[in-house]
């Protein structure tokens, strides 16, 4: 679809900064579903 790998690396980096805060836990569970999501 999009630069999957270098887009997913950004992201991650972004989101693991947050991973203490309630909304960075959200976005990284929305990652993970919609990544799951895209294969099906």
């Amino acid at each position: 679809v999009f630069g999957s790998n270098e887009t997913t690396n950004l992201e991650d980096e972004q989101i693991s900064l947050d991973t203490n805060s309630i909304l960075g836990m959200f976005v990284r569970r929305c990652t993970l579903t919609f990544n799951v999501l895209s294969f099906e």
